[in-house]
């Protein structure tokens, strides 16, 4: 017996549905993006509807993975349009997965996407309310030392969590709360 909803993770379509068909709960399916087009909105919406499966929509399109606010809240209200006004489901079972960089390529232009990211969470937080808003937050360290990592993923979640994030993906024993992470001028 499982009190938790289960997560499913699948590029295949046939390997979500069975899944969803083996599942004892509600499942949320991760993920539908517009890499390929509609496609994947195409294989998964259905099996969704079928099975009352929420699902996590990555900020992803025929481009790539958005970088900007914009970009990220261009994206979303495509995948919500599609998802509710296509496939007819409900806002509240659309997790945004809103996505961050590494801050750490030594590249210049890559030091403000965090800063993007956040921006884009406050701006879809009010523009699509009924949406959840997720995270995977240790991407925004990748690359940096162990106790760096630890200071940034924090004060990172707890900024986000500020703009509207709703939920995360972290490693609880890795992030501080906001009270304990030194000032440093």
């Amino acid at each position: 017996h499982v009190d938790a909803p289960l997560m499913l993770d699948s590029t295949d379509a046939k390997a979500i549905e069975a899944g969803l068909q083996r599942a004892g709960g509600r499942c949320i399916v991760n993920s539908i993006n517009l890499e390929d087009g509609e496609q994947r909105l195409d294989d998964i919406c259905p099996l969704l509807q079928r099975f009352g499966a929420a699902a996590v929509a990555l900020t992803i399109d025929e481009e790539g993975m958005a970088k900007t606010a914009s970009r990220k809240v261009e994206i979303a209200k495509r995948l919500h349009d599609l998802y509710t006004n296509k496939w007819g489901l409900q806002s509240c079972d659309m997790m945004i997965d809103v996505l961050t960089f590494t801050i750490a390529t030594g590249m210049e232009s890559d030091r403000k996407l965090a800063l993007e990211t956040l921006d884009a969470i406050e701006i879809i937080a009010k523009e699509l309310p009924e949406c959840g808003l997720l995270l995977g937050v240790s991407n925004v360290s990748f690359g940096l030392k162990p106790a760096v990592r630890r200071v940034l993923n924090s004060v990172f979640l707890y900024e986000a969590i500020q703009r509207g994030l709703t939920a995360a993906i972290v490693h609880a024993s890795k992030i501080l709360p906001k009270h304990k992470v030194e000032e440093h001028k």
